[in-house]
């Protein structure tokens, strides 16, 4: 049986008022357009030219969408996927050299994060179009992609904005940073045109969030249509929020689970026990990839790396294997669990 679920944070947001400097006018700002397969959803208030900003917030979206979605024909993505040592190098434009240096730097992160994944995401079906596997891949096919992935496979000269491989079958997959990276920009957008009030959603899982009076409620990983958690407003003012989890794209094989989460050290879906990570802090794209990566992590070895490397941030990590059934999170309060099943582990 193959299943695939989208599960979103959910968000109930009613902005709240302030008052206006003599001259302005009010102006509300509702938009939802799809990019990147996904929703982009922003809800916002301000003193701004509406329309001119709408129209930036468009280009620029349609900008990311094109050239780093695979799901693009013409993308970059896809021009570097196709590429052969045989070809010249790809030549970026200011604008492609501008974002991919950024989104480069982000493997620096943490070694279970990089965006040469892609031969094992196709591998195991959760490449664009597939429907997942109904066989298992051989360990020798699992290795072989392996061998392919690896930021050291990229060659990429920033100053003289070039792109290529080190070998035929490299591919990337910009699919775990893409969202809050355009999160982080369409939000400087919007404060640079005046917005102080609301939040920008993509996906459900890539949020930013500005002025509010109202809470957040994170996505039960169990039951989409319900919530484990609710976090109080003043956590998330002005903040990115990003959710990673094991059940928002999976398929099964002879009653097996296998998440789209794969870990590039093992070249397999993961089976940590961990269903969500949301994590909390003011880079979105920062965010989506170390939630990915933390989902990789066993309990101990994600306890161990938030307090060494990450204690500026806020964290609500769902654990759920062999019956314990946990929240781990570095808060002690200014939030409410929703499912007594689960318990709160302070780390």
């Amino acid at each position: 049986m193959r299943k695939f679920l989208i599960a979103l944070l959910t968000l109930c947001f009613t902005l709240g008022s302030f008052v206006c400097l003599t001259g302005c006018g009010e102006v509300n700002l509702t938009y939802s357009k799809m990019f990147f397969n996904s929703e982009v959803n922003i809800v916002v208030k301000g003193y701004s030219n509406k329309i001119s900003c709408e129209e930036e917030i468009t280009s620029t979206l349609t900008f990311l969408d094109n050239t780093f979605s695979l799901s693009k024909t013409g993308s970059l993505a896809n021009r570097f996927n196709n590429l052969t040592l045989e070809d010249e190098p790809i030549t970026l434009t200011e604008e492609e050299n501008q974002v991919f240096s950024t989104i480069y730097q982000l493997n620096t992160l943490h070694e279970k994060f990089n965006i040469t994944i892609y031969p094992l995401v196709e591998l195991w079906g959760f490449n664009a179009g597939a429907s997942g596997k109904t066989e298992v891949p051989e360990d020798s096919e699992i290795q072989s992609a392996l061998e392919l992935v690896g930021t050291n496979k990229i060659l990429y000269n920033q100053q003289n904005k070039t792109l290529t491989k080190t070998e035929n079958g490299v591919k990337i997959d910009f699919g775990g940073v893409l969202k809050g990276y355009a999160v982080d920009v369409i939000t400087n957008i919007l404060k640079d045109n005046g917005y102080t009030d609301g939040y920008i959603s993509i996906g459900g899982s890539s949020i930013s969030i500005l002025e509010t009076t109202s809470k957040l409620s994170i996505v039960h990983p169990e039951n989409v249509n319900d919530n484990v958690l609710q976090i109080e407003n003043h956590l998330i003012k002005n903040k990115k929020l990003s959710t990673s989890g094991t059940y928002r794209k999976f398929y099964e094989i002879a009653g097996v689970k296998y998440s789209h989460v794969i870990d590039v050290s093992t070249g397999k879906p993961i089976d940590t026990g961990f269903t969500s990570i949301t994590l909390i802090a003011d880079n979105g794209a920062k965010l989506d990839a170390l939630s990915t990566a933390l989902l990789t992590l066993t309990k101990e070895e994600l306890i161990s790396y938030f307090n060494q490397n990450l204690s500026n941030y806020t964290i609500f990590a769902i654990y759920n294997k062999n019956g314990e059934k946990k929240v781990l999170t570095n808060l002690e309060n200014d939030f409410t669990l929703l499912d007594s099943s689960y318990q709160i582990e302070k780390i």
